[in-house]
């Protein structure tokens, strides 16, 4: 960063950790660097075990072109509010922009291997991009193609099935020979012909007898 007279952007843990800092180094001696403040000029030191260096926007960008990451990020030039996404191809214009392919899905995308509806490249001016995040890989799950049975199949061993639950056994009766015990009549002594439904009665003629 000396050298190249670049800046570094870092958080320090001994004092006021929360603040994202931005100064260029010029001289490092044991364990202490000085800078100049980008934004006022001064002259500060700070401790290297207390930097934590922040990657810069193209350093993200830089990062994301070889892993082949998708990026986040706000464009300040057109739609500020609107949060846009891509996969960065290459730096353009002696790295002052870099080109973006953006997948469109339509209506929306539900599995990591789906295939885009369109697509679209766009170049974007990288001092004009905020807050730009590296997306991992999707953790949405891949589409798979299950192998079908033909429909004429199935239905076959469905009815060859149907045929063997509903194919009947030979129903067995049990015979009862009526006698004179089980006639009605004779059960309650009664002598009227009607009662005899057991063959007590015999037809000869006209004549019914017991």
């Amino acid at each position: 960063m000396i050298d190249a007279n670049a800046p570094m952007i870092f958080t320090y843990s001994y004092s006021r950790p929360e603040v994202k800092r931005i100064a260029y180094p010029v001289d490092v001696k044991g364990n202490i660097v000085s800078t100049i403040d980008a934004e006022t000029g001064k002259y500060k030191k700070f401790k290297l075990d207390g930097i934590t260096l922040i990657p810069s926007i193209e350093d993200q960008i830089y990062r994301a072109i070889e892993e082949d990451l998708t990026i986040s990020f706000y464009y300040r030039n057109l739609e500020p509010l609107s949060l846009r996404s891509g996969v960065p191809i290459r730096f353009l214009n002696d790295g002052k922009t870099v080109l973006v392919r953006i997948e469109h899905y339509l209506p929306y995308r539900r599995y990591s291997n789906q295939v885009p509806s369109f697509v679209e490249f766009k170049s974007f001016t990288i001092s004009k991009m905020q807050e730009l995040v590296l997306l991992y890989p999707s953790t949405l799950p891949k589409k798979v193609n299950f192998n079908i049975t033909p429909l004429e199949e199935s239905q076959s061993e469905f009815y060859n099935e149907e045929e063997e639950e509903t194919e009947e056994e030979p129903l067995e009766v049990d015979l009862i020979d009526l006698n004179d015990e089980e006639c009605i009549g004779c059960k309650h002594n009664i002598e009227n012909q009607i009662a005899h439904y057991g063959g007590c009665i015999r037809y000869e003629g006209d004549d019914f007898l017991n």
